[in-house]
């Protein structure tokens, strides 16, 4: 899995890259690739974490608090694909509008109408990716940890998720590579500490 990770952070470097640089259509394609990746390494950490849930849970039963995974997983990679979508229909809007010279009275209401209904669910798809990713870093961080007090394996120390969340938001999304690279090397750890 760690490829997929890897893989992503260099297409999310790229992708932020050719934005900057302006290239709207080329970053929005990479930006679902991305996007996909995650989602992959999501569902097979669910999977994995699923497992060790089950084979503990004589354990682990008493104080699991549970989540529900599958359904911010598949908000957060729709959310993402759609909102990119969206994006790139705004864009295309945007640069025929800038290519034909349009006098700004000559828009018809109706572009302007379709243009606002847009903008807005490109902004309201990003918030659900948003949210999702936020839920997910907080359910997966949270069932690690109490999988590691359940089974007593030792080397897994995460932080809070509230620590991952905001290092992801301070760096502009690149530290949330961090924290899916830090909940794969978990749940390795404690599928080889629980064996």
């Amino acid at each position: 899995m760690s490829i997929y990770i890897f893989t992503a952070l260099i297409i999310y470097a790229l992708e932020f890259i050719l934005s900057i640089f302006g290239q709207l259509y080329a970053s929005i394609i990479l930006n679902i690739a991305v996007v996909s990746l995650i989602g992959i390494v999501l569902i097979k950490a669910f999977k994995e974490l699923d497992t060790l849930k089950t084979r503990h849970w004589e354990r682990v039963s008493q104080f699991w608090l549970g989540g529900e995974y599958k359904a911010a997983i598949l908000l957060f990679v729709i959310g993402g694909v759609v909102a990119n979508l969206l994006l790139s229909s705004v864009g295309f809007i945007f640069i025929n509008l800038l290519n034909d010279a349009v006098n700004p009275m000559d828009i018809m209401i109706e572009t302007v109408i379709g243009l606002a209904f847009l903008i807005m669910g490109f902004f309201a798809m990003s918030l659900v990716s948003f949210v999702a990713a936020l839920y997910l870093i907080e359910v997966f961080t949270r069932d690690i940890y109490l999988l590691k007090i359940a089974t007593g394996a030792a080397g897994i120390k995460p932080h809070s998720a509230t620590f991952y969340i905001i290092i992801s938001l301070a760096s502009l999304g690149f530290l949330y590579f961090y924290w899916l690279y830090q909940m794969w090397k978990w749940i390795t750890l404690l599928k080889i500490s629980t064996q």
